[in-house]
């Protein structure tokens, strides 16, 4: 079954670094407008995220570009600086987007819903809606 719903895929990527900070941070990514944060994750720190345009064909790694992006943003805020040899691991995955902007940091976190008979599709969104998502759909099947 295909769906007439778009969607355009954006990668976020993210650095497991061996520094511990004891706080979690919401900063600004520097010269941008958007959000990046700093999380205490088990003994080491989480520093996420990007977002970049991503084709499904396209490997879902880390680039290069998206450690030094994360890295120079850490840095700006930070006075303990890293650099690569501070990293543990990396990882990216995609979030599957409605369209709606030229630029991947300015798409929509809204939600398509689509029913056909039993089955419910949902497009779009983002895990911090899945609640009123949920709600949203239970009023639809009633």
């Amino acid at each position: 079954m295909s769906s007439s719903v778009k969607l355009d895929l954006v990668r976020g990527s993210h650095l497991i670094v061996n520094r511990y900070c004891g706080q979690a941070y919401l900063l600004e990514a520097p010269g941008e407008r958007r959000i990046f944060f700093v999380l205490p994750w088990k003994d080491k720190t989480l520093v996420g995220t990007t977002e970049v345009w991503q084709e499904l064909n396209e490997p879902i790694t880390c680039s290069k570009e998206d450690v030094n992006y994360l890295l120079r943003a850490y840095n700006h805020w930070m006075s303990d600086a890293i650099t690569e040899e501070d990293i543990d691991s990396t990882f990216a995955g995609l979030r599957p987007l409605l369209p709606s902007s030229d630029d991947p940091s300015r798409l929509t976190r809204e939600y398509a819903i689509r029913r056909e008979r039993h089955l419910i599709n949902v497009f779009g969104g983002k895990w911090t809606t899945s609640c009123a998502l949920a709600e949203r759909d239970v009023k639809m099947k009633n």
